[in-house]
This record gives C-alpha cells, sequence and structure tokens, in this order.
C-alpha cells in the first residue's frame, strides 16, 4: 500500500489537506496522475544543475528529492505537448506517448492503462485506468483538455474513492464546479 499526502487543487496547483492539526494522507494512487500529467515542468526537463536564484517552474521535488533522476521527476511531458501538438490522429498518438511515459514509475504500483481520445476539434480526453497490483482495485481518473484554453477544463475519478471534484481552470484559477456521482449525474 501507498501512503502520500493528500492534494487537492485550489487554484495554486494543488495545496496539502488539513484534518484538524495534522496533515491528511491518501493511500489512492489519485495524486501521482494528475501531479505527473499536470504538475511538472512543461517547458523543458528539469535540469540537473540549475544557476543559484533561477525560477523553478517543475514540480518542488524534484530538485529537493530526486535531482539527478531525470527518469523518476516530474516533468509533465503530456501539458508539453497538449500546449504543442496539432489535435489530429498523429497528435492524438504522440500526446497518449506523452502520458504513458509520464505515468512510467507507476508501473511497481499498478497496471497503468492511458486512452487518449479527441472529443471535438479543440478537446481531448485523458484517460487513466489504474489497476492497484497489490489490492486489485480499479480506478478511472479522467481528463479533458481544452487546446483552445491549453487547460484542463474538466477532471474526475471513478473509483473506490470519494466523488472526485471537477475543476475549471480559467484565468489561471482553479475553481471548484461540482462532482459527477455514479459517472453520470452532475451535483453542484
Amino acid at each position: 500500500m501507498v501512503e502520500d499526502l493528500t492534494i487537492t487543487e485550489t487554484g495554486s496547483g494543488g495545496d496539502l489537506v488539513l484534518q484538524g492539526n495534522n496533515l491528511s494522507t491518501t493511500t489512492s494512487l489519485w495524486n501521482m496522475p494528475y501531479i505527473a500529467l499536470f504538475g511538472g515542468n512543461v517547458q523543458q526537463l528539469t535540469p540537473t544543475d540549475r544557476p543559484e536564484g533561477e525560477q523553478q517552474f517543475d514540480w518542488w521535488g524534484n530538485s529537493a528529492l530526486i535531482p539527478n533522476d531525470t527518469e523518476l521527476q516530474y516533468n509533465s511531458r503530456t501539458e508539453k505537448a497538449l500546449n504543442e501538438t496539432s489535435l489530429n490522429s498523429a497528435g492524438r498518438i504522440k500526446i497518449q506517448q506523452a502520458a504513458q511515459k509520464d505515468l512510467e514509475f507507476m508501473s511497481s504500483l499498478a497496471d497503468v492503462t492511458v486512452t487518449v481520445t479527441l472529443t471535438g476539434v479543440d478537446r481531448v480526453k485523458i484517460e487513466v485506468q489504474l489497476i492497484e497490483l497489490e489490492t486489485e482495485s480499479s480506478n478511472l481518473v479522467s481528463f479533458l483538455w481544452d487546446g483552445t484554453k491549453a487547460e484542463v477544463v474538466e477532471q474526475k475519478q471513478v473509483g473506490n474513492v470519494t466523488p472526485p471534484l471537477v475543476w475549471i481552470l480559467t484565468d489561471g484559477i482553479w475553481e471548484d464546479r461540482g462532482f459527477w456521482e455514479d459517472n453520470e449525474n452532475w451535483i453542484d
């Protein structure tokens, strides 16, 4: 079982959750795909040698926890591909390959299947199916990317966890818009 601090999106790129005076923890694998696909450095791979004072645009843990291992670092190849790739059949494959590369590190914890679908001329749906190796429990995490806005406009999670909130990124601010119940009914 993997235990992690619970992360929630509040408009600042993810915050830790407090329960009373303690940091909340989760045994769900939800944090990992979220950070891997959208929480890293979208401009480039994290440099192993950074000049002092240079702004860091990737996940803080890359330099603090795994500074010399670019294969384990969160570098958001997926978000970079979404921003730079034409949304056509060839682009869909490139985005899927980027997502698979971003999630490779999870193979020791779960069977990971990534499906990328073009749902419109400017929208991409990324579904990540996680089947945990230890418990065989299954979770599906789904992201809807708006190519015009260059942002995630919807995310939902189906599985043995609490109903996922859907967050919409508008002008750099994440807003809570409700959640999906039973994968069909929208609750405000």
